[in-house]
């Protein structure tokens, strides 16, 4: 797994511009920029869409006051998913959503959560990145994915504060 001082590994995802599916590297993505990266188990999912998400969401321009040039959300579901779950949740497309729908990337930063015994297959723990460019500054890892604890919007804010 990674953890905080390493740069993130090499990958791409998908983002939505101009409403159609692009492929970007991570590396091109962050360039120099202050970034929060977290990450959910699954769009749509209880606790991603009543607390994680609206959170960074509500917070967003409290951490752009605190010099956090980017906010994004990861997680294995494709792009349309994702876009769609923006729009439903962050109407005014606050937070950039990417999608790893294949897990490629989130396997890289050994970040994987098999939760086939629930019927969701192969998906990613909460986790939430604070990122200088590519170097990982800090790392939250819940222990549970279901809860939003150490990874909430909350406790990011603390932390930078």
């Amino acid at each position: 797994m990674i953890k905080a001082g390493n740069n993130l590994p090499d990958g791409a995802v998908m983002v939505m511009e101009n409403a159609a599916p692009k492929k970007i590297s991570v590396s091109e993505l962050l360039g120099d920029k202050k970034s929060i990266i977290f990450g959910v188990p699954g769009a749509f999912t209880p606790s991603c869409s009543a607390k994680h998400l609206p959170g960074f969401a509500s917070e967003y321009e409290n951490f752009t006051k605190l010099g956090i040039d980017l906010i994004g959300c990861i997680a294995v579901n494709d792009i349309f998913v994702m876009d769609n779950w923006s729009k439903s949740t962050d109407p005014e497309n606050k937070i950039k959503m990417l999608a790893d729908g294949n897990a490629d990337y989130i396997k890289k930063l050994g970040l994987e959560w098999d939760a086939s015994e629930f019927g969701l297959g192969l998906r990613c723990v909460r986790f939430a990145l604070l990122l200088e460019g590519i170097k990982i500054k800090d790392i939250f890892v819940e222990e549970v994915p279901s809860h939003v604890n150490v990874t909430a919007a909350s406790k990011l804010l603390k932390v930078l504060s």
